[in-house]
């Protein structure tokens, strides 16, 4: 920001020295909100957008081209003492002219880092250190400067793994997103200067840590939502959660609706709404950009089976399921489904009514770990399956990972492949083959470690059958706590075989 609160952007021309700067039209407060800002150059127009709408627009012929110049994030590199005062999130260096479709599509949402045209990618999710590591797989890692290891804060930038949004003022602005087990928000302008907004959700877990929530209550371990508005400092908006689908309603009447301002807020707080049990839905009045979780008044709504991991290995014509839990709610048993592809449709191949083997705990606190084998296959068909359970009152809640393999040939030695997707969030998978002989099992161990080489969590430590095997991770330490961002090793070690991958967790 300028001296007159304008956002403005600035080109240098090499050689010359020429400057061409863009200079917003509107005013932006300089009060702690988060703004997205964007420039783009596709060889004859510099374009600025604030927030997603194009602000300015300055025709220049620039020649483009590379050098050894330094490249610095928050300050002008030439030594001048020019520096940006305010905080930094997700920044994004393309080597192609973004247009306002793609900026919009892409402000409120994270990047995978295999996006094509993505230069340098540098999510600031780093919890400590010196390093900004760079994921867009061009290794392009910034030094962090004038600051100490632990100075890093939580960010308050509106930001989720999807996103929708409307610019569309006809008949108000109305934006809305949905979760594949069915459950969605929206949100609807009713007054102020509004000239768009924005949805998102964030597949993870609702209460970071040290943050707290109102007493007795509990929350959404599995995903939050956000609402962006561009335009007004103080919009007026509705907000509807559908809850129809979520996993872990078992008493609807104590179901209540949280808010908080952003994630660097500390504390979850009440919006007021009570369900509607007709329509399966909790609906508020909000101003200005928020987070909503859905809670409960209550702990009786916690999730009917915490799953930790559900994999997939390849035998000679077989696959074998393998999953577990690390408790249960009155869980009659499983159902398992297989289908042509990650979108099926999917047919049940066995069910807890016809195979004792899949029949839950009822209630458990304990680790429980469950199997089934898939037989009579073909080998080299990718085949999918998605896993379910069933409770007590009949409602069946589906895993949301669906896990492939296919049956092959007789595997002859170990083999760690790089883990999908990386970098990755909420989780990633892990695929490794281990040598068939025969009937024998082999031991081996798999573990994750963090860059200080200490044992984050051990996914498998014991006897597993020879042939091609999976395994999800959660992103999740030994004890269940949420890993921190940051760079993270997955090691295998068997009968002297050791291999080492790295991954990336951005959060």
């Amino acid at each position: 920001l300028n001296s007159s609160s304008k956002v403005y952007a600035r080109l240098y021309q090499a050689g010359s020295g020429t400057a061409y700067t863009v200079t917003s039209v509107t005013n932006y407060p300089t009060n702690g909100s988060w703004m997205h800002a964007a420039v783009s150059y596709d060889g004859s127009a510099i374009r600025l957008y604030v927030n997603g709408v194009q602000e300015a627009t300055l025709n220049a012929a620039i020649a483009i081209g590379a050098n050894g110049d330094p490249l610095a994030i928050g300050a002008q590199p030439e030594g001048t003492g020019a520096f940006f005062v305010g905080r930094l999130d997700e920044v994004r260096i393309w080597n192609l002219a973004r247009s306002q479709q793609q900026i919009r599509e892409y402000m409120c949402r994270k990047l995978s880092g295999g996006e094509s045209g993505l230069a340098g990618y540098w999510p600031l999710d780093e919890e400590s250190g010196m390093v900004a590591y760079d994921q867009s797989g061009n290794n392009i890692d910034l030094v962090l400067m004038n600051m100490a290891e632990n100075d890093h804060v939580w960010s308050g930038a509106p930001l989720g793994d999807e996103s929708a949004f409307d610019y569309d003022s006809n008949g108000g602005y109305t934006a809305a997103l949905s979760h594949p087990h069915g459950d969605n928000l929206s949100a609807t302008t009713t007054s102020g200067a509004i000239q768009g907004i924005h949805v998102y959700r964030a597949d993870a877990d609702a209460l970071r840590p040290d943050a707290s929530i109102p007493a007795n209550w509990s929350i959404d371990p599995l995903r939050f939502w956000g609402v962006f508005v561009a335009g007004s400092s103080s919009p007026q908006y509705t907000v509807v959660y559908d809850y129809d689908g979520h996993p872990g309603i078992t008493n609807e009447t104590d179901l209540r609706l949280a808010y908080r301002d952003n994630h660097s807020d500390d504390s979850w707080a009440n919006v007021g709404a009570l369900p509607n049990t007709n329509n399966n839905t909790l609906t508020g009045t909000a101003q200005p950009s928020r987070e909503f979780a859905l809670a409960s008044a209550t702990p009786d709504n916690s999730l009917p089976v915490e799953l930790s991991s559900f994999t997939a290995a390849s035998g000679f014509e077989k696959i074998t399921l393998e999953w577990a839990t690390e408790s249960e709610l009155n869980n009659l048993g499983f159902i398992l489904e297989r289908g042509p592809a990650q979108s099926g449709p999917f047919a049940e191949i066995a069910s807890y009514l016809y195979h004792p083997e899949l029949r839950g705990q009822g209630n458990s606190n304990q680790r429980v770990e469950y199997a089934y084998t898939d037989e009579n296959l073909s080998n080299g068909e990718v085949y999918y399956y998605r896993l379910s359970d069933v409770d007590i009152a009949g409602v069946r809640s589906y895993y949301p990972h669906v896990i492939s393999a296919a049956p092959r040939e007789l595997i002859g030695e170990f083999r760690l492949h790089a883990n999908y997707p990386n970098p990755f969030n909420p989780g990633t998978t892990i695929k490794f083959e281990v040598p068939e002989s025969g009937s024998n099992r082999r031991k081996i161990t798999l573990a994750i470690y963090n860059s200080l080489g200490q044992e984050v969590k051990t996914l498998y430590d014991g006897f597993i059958e020879g042939g091609a095997h999976e395994i999800y991770w959660d992103a999740r330490d030994g004890r269940g706590n949420p890993a921190a961002s940051g760079q993270y090793f997955v090691r295998l070690r068997g009968e002297g075989y050791v291999r080492t991958i790295r991954m990336i967790l951005l959060r």
